[in-house]
């Protein structure tokens, strides 16, 4: 079967829709640091910078083969605690 010009965008066009089927797994190894700054402005422009806390977690991503569709699963395992800091705050007393 030939792909002349005129079935070339759709086939890029599969490829596209379909390629994460065909992606090749790879394991992978993460390690994620996390620190809390306090930083402290001057009304003369120095500043200061404190690291309050740190913390340091560790995951990996693996595919393990299995007998069902899609043929292999994905697992993941992680150590350390997962930080999200939401609705970080400014303190000033500058107006």
């Amino acid at each position: 079967m030939s792909c002349g010009p005129g079935r070339k965008p759709k086939v890029q066009r599969t490829i596209l829709a379909k390629g994460h089927f065909f992606r090749h797994l790879c394991d992978s190894a993460t390690t994620l640091v996390t620190k809390m700054h306090l930083v402290r402005m001057g009304t003369d422009g120095s500043s200061t910078d404190l690291v309050a806390d740190q913390w340091t977690t560790n995951s990996s991503l693996f595919y393990l083969a299995s007998a069902g569709y899609p043929r292999y699963q994905q697992q993941q395992t992680q150590d350390g605690p997962q930080i999200f800091f939401n609705n970080t705050q400014q303190i000033t007393s500058a107006d």
